[in-house]
């Protein structure tokens, strides 16, 4: 039985509250899917609301509803007091995962660095015999010691970003950046369309990749950007530009139908901002499925494979030769691109491979 502790948010919460990581929730969703799929195990979501704690939150939490399909979940709403908070939420998972028997195996997930969850598995694995694996999804540079002695007693540790994984001296580690469910490949046409889709904020560089894509005065040429962060886009950004369209946050379904429409893929951190090495841009995985071109800061947290796909920023260049280039788009050049982009998934983003993988790790 797998056990998966962490706090994902349906369409409805994550398009209120620009504090929650869409990012965050898709990648989890995908991973448990996998594991649904792919593993002889049986998956259990445990998942409660985050709040900060009252006056600051509300004083009384309600259940995080979030279904996926043939993959049980279980939530509860507690008390949002200093204290009482903790023991509350630490007692009702607890109870939860001891109360299931008949399993021989019993596998805790725990997502980045919540103090609740991870304190449990801790505990569960000394005195009950449960395998505890942590998923490392993104921290601060100046952390990492002090998250290596958090996460020693881990089973297995799970490091999205390539940088993160190799500078990390814990013994039991893996590298996964997640997996493609299916390739989705439209028909070739000439490029007018471009996409950026999630975080805006100082650690992005959306700033500069506007500014070049603003000297292109082509009138069919636009870039749509989706995002919950309205109040950002508006203030910061200040964009009056019939070739910049906002869009908001877009749920799955719609947002899948826009990228089948799109002709080039953008993704962007700001390069200067080294703590970003430390984490992997999870959406590329949803740009990579269909095997357009993806205009791309340069980041330590990709691998070698990784990068041979992308369209790399030069560190301190601009994005004007990027988005020339993929402007220019020939077909020739677009099928080598697909060619090479569906042969790197198949070896190194299948989910099937990937928790194969995974399972010969953890019975290690």
């Amino acid at each position: 039985m797998i056990f998966w502790i962490s706090n994902l948010y349906n369409y409805k919460s994550l398009k209120n509250n620009d504090t929650f990581s869409p990012a965050a929730t898709e990648w989890q969703t995908e991973f448990i899917k996998a594991l649904n799929k792919y593993s002889k195990q049986k998956v259990l979501i445990i998942n409660y609301n985050f709040s900060k704690f009252w006056p600051f939150g509300k004083i009384y939490i309600k259940r995080n509803l979030f279904n996926l399909k043939k993959i049980k979940s279980f939530s509860f709403d507690y008390i949002n007091l200093p204290f009482f908070k903790s023991i509350n939420i630490r007692k009702k998972i607890r109870e939860k995962i001891i109360k299931i028997k008949g399993h021989d195996k019993k596998i805790i997930f725990t997502y980045n660095f919540d103090k609740i969850s991870i304190s449990l598995a801790k505990e569960l694995k000394l005195n009950n015999n449960f395998k505890w694996i942590s998923i490392v999804a993104d921290f601060d540079g100046k952390e990492r010691e002090n998250i290596e002695k958090k996460l020693n007693k881990a089973d297995l540790v799970i490091y999205l970003s390539n940088y993160a994984f190799n500078k990390s001296n814990l013994k039991s580690k893996i590298l996964v950046q997640g997996g493609i469910d299916k390739i989705e490949i439209t028909k070739f046409k000439k490029t007018q369309s471009f996409l950026y889709a999630g975080s805006l904020g100082p650690w992005i560089d959306i700033e500069k990749f506007i500014s070049d894509f603003l000297k292109f005065d082509k009138d069919k040429i636009k870039l749509f950007i989706t995002s919950n962060d309205k109040k950002y886009f508006k203030s910061k950004l200040n964009i009056n530009n019939k070739k910049i369209k906002f869009l908001g946050f877009k749920n799955k379904k719609d947002f899948n139908k826009l990228s089948k429409k799109i002709d080039v893929f953008v993704n962007l951190r700001d390069e200067n901002n080294h703590d970003n090495n430390n984490n992997f841009p999870s959406k590329i995985l949803h740009y990579l499925r269909y095997c357009k071109p993806i205009i791309s800061t340069d980041q330590l947290s990709y691998t070698k494979e990784l990068r041979k796909i992308l369209l790399l920023k030069k560190r301190n260049g601009k994005y004007e030769e990027l988005i020339r280039k993929a402007i220019k788009f020939n077909k020739k050049l677009l099928l080598k691109k697909q060619k090479q982009s569906k042969k790197i998934i198949k070896e190194h983003y299948n989910w099937n491979k990937i928790i194969k993988n995974l399972l010969i790790k953890i019975s290690d």
